[in-house]
């Protein structure tokens, strides 16, 4: 289980492999957060400049900025599982290039838009009817990136599915973790994110070693399979689902 002291062991763990020679290439990775984050809250911005600016002049002039702002911000929304992806692949030792960012969500585009789509879009849906139960289905989904990058095969059903059974039970750890957080988000407002430079490496590195621990409860406790998270071909564990079911069978019959 994921709490209380392991929590403070994860996040320990987490600044202990920055500082090993990790924190350079994750800050790469950051400024590209860094990025996306300030266009998706530039989006955010513009929209109350535009209606402002329409309520004043009465005028839709600016519709057109913020339509393409809006559609800039949903077209780099599988940057959202790449980048998870390297921090992920970082944390088990591969050391990616930073282009294999770009690499694979060019390659996975489709797969990882949907997913990234559809999740907002069931938060967005789950927040319009309260906070409260707009924050649970957001840590619910909280590793559906993770999960995606795993496993591109998987729809963005599944993987919405598979991200709600290994958080069942954790989602309070998780907001515990998201909250311990609050702080670093805080000196990066005043630093005017600059401090973002470093607290999302941290954030993300955190997340990928929760991610990791919930991954093998998943498995050590039968909700999930290999194959959910890319361990093993589908035909592979189909096969040995197929070889097992067979020898029970056998060993049942009563004409055996």
């Amino acid at each position: 289980m994921v709490h209380g002291c392991r929590q403070l062991a994860i996040k320990a763990n987490a600044r202990q492999f920055l500082t090993n020679g990790q924190w350079v290439h994750l800050f790469l990775a950051g400024i590209i957060i860094e990025a996306v984050n300030y266009i998706n809250f530039g989006t955010s911005l513009y929209v109350q400049l535009r209606n402002t600016f329409n309520a004043i002049y009465q005028t839709q002039f600016i519709n057109v900025s913020w339509n393409m702002m809006s559609l800039i911000a949903l077209l780099l929304l599988p940057l959202e599982v790449s980048i998870a992806g390297y921090y992920l692949r970082c944390l088990r030792g591969r050391a990616p290039g930073l282009g294999s960012v770009y690499e694979e969500a060019a390659a996975h585009y489709s797969h990882y838009f949907g997913t990234m789509l559809l999740r907002r879009i069931y938060t967005v849906l789950w927040t319009m009817l309260f906070i409260i139960p707009g924050i649970v289905k957001s840590l619910s989904y909280s590793m559906a990136a993770l999960i995606q990058h795993d496993n591109p095969t998987l729809t963005a059903s599944q993987v919405l599915n598979l991200s709600q059974r290994i958080t069942k039970g954790y989602k309070g750890s998780l907001f515990l973790m998201e909250l311990s957080f609050l702080g670093w988000y805080l000196l990066g407002a005043v630093t005017f994110g600059i401090a973002y430079l470093y607290v999302h490496p941290y954030l993300y590195t955190t997340q990928a070693m929760y991610y990791e621990l919930l991954r093998q409860n998943a498995l050590d406790r039968g909700i999930a399979s290999p194959w959910e998270f890319g361990m093993v071909p589908n035909n592979a564990f189909r096969s040995e689902e197929r070889r097992v079911g067979k020898e029970c069978r056998s060993r049942w019959s009563p004409y055996h």
